[in-house]
């Protein structure tokens, strides 16, 4: 599965990992029927998280991340009732590497943590897309808009900034800026 989605308003769940998993359950009981954490990150080294993604009219899903596609069972088991779903472990290919970041479970915990917003810098380079102008309209085809990749843009960093840089070099003119640092270059003090 390339994404999960949220129930309802259809969002996008962040998970870490190279394969997603969702899982529904149908019918569930009634509204709020799951009241457990909306997060579990045991960073296992094939399930690293799962996500609930929604508890809407009957339905109740939850997403998983694993560090890659994997064969799983799910099993039913009786007192109490639960639904076990077994996700075999596979061994994965050597890590790449990705500026300081030299294995897979630490890329993982990087990736949970750019998928919830932080230190977005450190992410891959192919998931992040920097505009240099204010509105990143050019940037957005179909095909940007319909991936992962987050596009980012220069607004608001020009305005304020320019308009002090301007304010800093009348000051500099009207307080005859150029005879103190003819002063300073001559090492004398000047009153």
């Amino acid at each position: 599965m390339r994404e999960v989605r949220s129930d309802a308003k259809g969002g996008l769940v962040a998970l870490p990992g190279r394969a997603l998993l969702r899982i529904v359950f149908h019918p569930a009981s009634g509204y709020r029927s799951y009241p457990g954490p909306g997060s579990i990150t045991p960073m296992f080294p094939a399930l690293l998280q799962v996500r609930a993604a929604g508890d809407f009219e009957g339905y109740l899903s939850f997403g998983a991340g694993l560090s890659q596609r994997a064969r799983f069972k799910v099993v039913t088991l009786t007192r109490p009732y639960r639904v076990v779903i077994d996700v075999a472990h596979e061994s994965l290919p050597p890590f790449p590497g990705i500026w300081n970041i030299t294995t897979w479970p630490r890329f993982w915990v990087l990736q949970a943590a750019f998928n919830e917003g932080h230190q977005p810098w450190l992410a891959s380079p192919l998931m992040v897309v920097q505009s240099w102008a204010a509105g990143p309209d050019q940037l957005m085809t179909p095909e940007m808009k319909a991936s992962q990749v987050v596009c980012t843009s220069c607004k608001g960093n020009g305005a304020i900034p320019l308009a002090e840089h301007a304010m800093m070099l009348m000051l500099m003119l009207n307080r005859d800026a150029r005879r103190w640092l003819r002063a300073q270059g001559e090492h004398r003090w000047d009153h």
